[in-house]
Formats: C-alpha cells, sequence, structure tokens
C-alpha cells in the first residue's frame, strides 16, 4: 500500500478486521507497522461512532451503498479520539470481497476553522470595545450628544 502525505488506506474484510494498513494510516493512529492487521475495526472507532460505521460497512458489503462517504471520531491507540472523514468501496481480490477505505485526518481542518471563528470574535469584541471607549470620550467632550453616541453604540 502507498504512503500519502494526506490519506491513509485500509482494506477491511467481511469480519470487520484489518486487512492491510498503509504506513501512514498507522502513524495516524499510533500504531507500528502491521499492528492493525487482523485488528477488528471497532479497535479504531470511538464508541459512540461505531453502530453507525458498523451499518456503512455493512449496507456496503450488501450493494446497498456502493461507496460510502462519511466522518466519524477515530481512536488512537493512546485513546484519544479526532475526526477523520472515510471514502470507501468495496472491491474484489483473489476471489474475497475487501472494503477499500481512503481516510482523511480532519484535525488541522477544524483546528484552523476554530482558530478563524475565535479570531473573528476577537475582532468583534475590539470592534464593540472600541465604539465603547469612543462613546465615553465623546461623552466627556458634550454631554448631551454623547448620551446620545451612546445609546446608538448600544444600538
Amino acid at each position: 500500500m502507498q504512503d500519502l502525505s494526506h490519506q491513509y488506506l485500509c482494506t477491511v474484510d467481511e469480519t470487520l478486521r484489518f486487512v492491510a494498513t498503509d504506513p501512514a494510516y498507522n502513524r495516524m493512529l499510533g500504531y507500528e507497522p502491521g499492528e492493525l492487521d487482523g485488528l477488528a475495526v471497532d479497535t479504531v472507532v470511538a464508541s459512540g461512532d461505531w453502530l453507525r460505521i458498523r451499518e456503512h460497512i455493512r449496507r456496503r458489503f450488501s450493494g446497498e451503498e456502493p461507496i460510502s462517504r462519511y466522518i466519524f471520531r477515530a481512536r488512537r491507540k493512546d485513546g484519544s479520539e479526532f475526526y477523520v472523514s472515510n471514502i470507501a468501496t468495496v472491491v474484489t481480490r483473489d476471489g474475497k470481497r475487501l472494503s477499500v477505505g481512503v481516510f482523511e485526518d480532519l484535525s488541522a481542518r477544524i483546528q484552523e476553522e476554530y482558530e478563524k471563528r475565535t479570531q473573528e470574535q476577537h475582532r468583534e469584541q475590539v470592534m464593540q470595545e472600541a465604539i465603547h471607549a469612543m462613546s465615553i470620550m465623546s461623552s466627556m467632550r458634550d454631554p448631551y450628544t454623547g448620551r446620545h453616541e451612546g445609546r446608538v453604540g448600544n444600538l
């Protein structure tokens, strides 16, 4: 299996056990190469997401869902959880049906979105404080107009 920089590959058999994983997939989850082979898939899925993931896999193998696309919480070997996206389909190799999945760790994207929201909230707070400060300064200059500007600033 190949080592892609931001996408990780694994294959799972119909017994819901890992058949093969690429080195990047292992690193993403904190495992050594080959350590996941033969382990149950639920080993690396957050318990709250397992039933949903198992249903996707069942539907994929039954043909009801030829291509699966979903996001879930994965569980690293150390127990920490993080979000990944998965696109998977079923292939036949040497007469065995296998689910092949391409995964992407969404941690960086989620962190980036969080930081962007935090920065926007900070800018909004700074703007509100600046408006408040200007209205206080204005009221010190002209009490009548300043009170009016303060009320407008609170709108």
